[in-house]
């Protein structure tokens, strides 16, 4: 727990517009990996219409591998495609994504040409 007197000096440093220490290596670590992430989709795709929608999903699974492991990582990596892919995306595409961030497919595949639309994931 902090003490009164260092989170008045964390305050005044963000007044008066400094970086608190580590602040400033965090965020640039944060852009070069989604600079990263970018130049890989761009790989990817291609000169494709839709590559922004490709971004959101590498940058959705990029969110999720910071916060879950294991099984529920491939759940949620899932999840996450069968909500692209229902909105048009191509399947293929999305896989190779997943592949390049080496989110592997889980125990709970999702196998989308089982799905018939009226399917819920609950």
């Amino acid at each position: 727990m902090q003490t009164n007197l260092r989170r008045k000096e964390k305050y005044d440093l963000k007044v008066r517009g400094m970086i608190i220490p580590g602040q400033k290596t965090r965020f640039e670590d944060k852009i070069k990996r989604q600079i990263e992430i970018e130049e890989m989709v761009r790989k990817i795709v291609g000169a494709d219409i839709n590559m922004v929608y490709y971004m959101i999903f590498a940058k959705e699974l990029e969110r999720i591998k910071e916060r879950h492991s294991g099984d529920t990582l491939y759940r949620e990596a899932d999840i996450i495609q069968k909500k692209w892919y229902e909105r048009g995306l191509n399947n293929d595409r999305l896989n190779e994504i997943k592949h390049a961030m080496n989110i592997p497919t889980g125990i709970f595949r999702l196998d989308i040409s089982l799905l018939d639309g009226t399917d819920t994931l609950a």
